[in-house]
């Protein structure tokens, strides 16, 4: 019923986008809009979102949307995009967002359909690559591996804002749906798996998966003080996942069933922006809780395995970070600009011996401008720490330098 439900409002919103792209009788014309991006990638030490210690170019982006108003209060809109980054994403063509928007009152506004999350200053735009200096995203705040849980939702939301005096003003906006997983999100992928390769002693192929979120729900709260360029915000994420995984094993397949509860994961913002300079912090804390059931162990030796026993396990996420960002413009071309990031795994233990229990993040960035429609980037990172390195993606070794570094070109396009 809830699938029917979510299908049938993607469906809905889609067919809205189509009328209004075509028909010349609405309120206005459609409007176009495209980026084509292609990035390269290359690390020592360790791979990081994709297979960088040898180079990558599997980092990749593209989008088209087009939105029209249907009426003085209705806007209706849809973004088709493919992007690859190492493994997520893999090029498929998928609809990012589509729905339509009601503005009754500027107080008072409501989308349908498959929506942005409300999430930070920033992961609305998260894709928008021309309305910011870095590459990437603070990964202490705006992670890769929750990528497809915190990116968008099926369902909608309430959103407004209104004024108090005459210099302060207020915006919000409060969202309920569903959201579908890809396979290797964490945790089904990276999770998972380090606790099978402690009980295997490797990696196990993850080779069938499903999952069914309950509900995710959430807002966000932002103030625009009486300071130009000032604001400062807040918001709140709550999601329910279940799923189960198939892997194969020396024992035949194994299908544990997990389940994880994020109560919340929350994130405090504060940016200062004028026509050159723009400031900006965010931290974040998440309190996620998961369980593992029906996880076939061997109990004898290997090879071979004689006996074998099934456990529950419960876990808990506590992960948290900041950072801190400044960025110049120093004329109509160039703009620099630099991030310092700390991310912890858990935020409840941010001293402790070996250096996995951290992963501190000193990132330079130079952006020009080459034309109108067409920007490069090149950006540096001095990393120390382990703490967001996926072990899977580096085939389990041990993870044995605290410090290495990351170099990140990228070229966009965009109409």
């Amino acid at each position: 019923m809830l699938q029917t439900w979510k299908r049938s409002i993607l469906w809905a919103t889609a067919l809205l986008v189509v009328l209004a792209a075509g028909s010349v009788a609405w309120a206005g014309q459609p409007v176009f809009h495209g980026i084509v991006s292609q990035g390269y990638m290359n690390s020592t030490e360790y791979n990081y979102l994709a297979p960088t210690v040898d180079g990558s170019f599997a980092f990749n982006e593209f989008l088209l949307n087009v939105s029209a108003p249907v009426s003085d209060n209705l806007r209706v809109g849809a973004q088709l995009m493919s992007r690859n980054l190492g493994s997520s994403g893999n090029e498929n063509v998928v609809l990012d967002w589509a729905y339509g928007d009601y503005r009754w009152r500027d107080w008072l506004g409501l989308r349908v359909g498959k929506v942005k999350t409300p999430f930070g200053l920033y992961n609305q735009t998260r894709d928008v690559d021309m309305i910011r200096n870095s590459i990437l995203l603070p990964q202490a705040v705006y992670t890769e591996s929750m990528r497809n849980v915190m990116n968008g939702f099926e369902g909608g939301s309430i959103y407004g804002s209104f004024e108090i005096g005459d210099a302060n003003s207020f915006e919000y906006d409060a969202f309920v749906g569903t959201v579908d997983v890809e396979r290797d999100v964490w945790p089904v992928s990276e999770l998972t798996q380090l606790i099978l390769a402690n009980v295997y002693g490797s990696a196990l192929p993850l080779t069938g998966y499903r999952s069914e979120t309950k509900a995710v729900y959430g807002g966000a709260l932002r103030w625009n003080t009486m300071v130009e360029g000032l604001r400062f915000g807040a918001s709140w994420f709550h999601g329910e996942l279940s799923g189960i995984g198939t892997f194969s094993s020396p024992l035949g397949p194994i299908d544990p069933e997990f389940h994880m509860d994020a109560t919340p994961w929350y994130v405090l913002s504060a940016e200062y922006t004028t026509d050159r300079l723009l400031l900006a912090y965010e931290f974040n804390r998440a309190f996620v809780d998961m369980e593992l059931k029906g996880l076939v162990v061997p109990t004898g030796l290997t090879p071979p395995l004689p006996t074998t026993t099934t456990m529950d396990l419960d876990l808990k996420d506590r992960r948290g970070g900041w950072y801190g960002q400044a960025a110049w413009q120093w004329n109509d071309t160039f703009q620099i600009g630099g991030i310092f990031a700390m991310y912890y795994p858990d935020y409840t233990v941010r001293e402790g011996d070996g250096f996995d229990y951290k992963q501190r993040d000193i990132a330079l960035t130079l952006r020009a401008d080459v034309t109108d429609n067409w920007l490069l980037k090149i950006e540096g990172h001095a990393m120390q720490g382990v703490g967001d390195v996926e072990s899977t993606l580096n085939d389990g070794i041990a993870l044995t330098e605290e410090d290495w570094y990351l170099f990140i070109a990228k070229s966009t396009f965009y109409f």
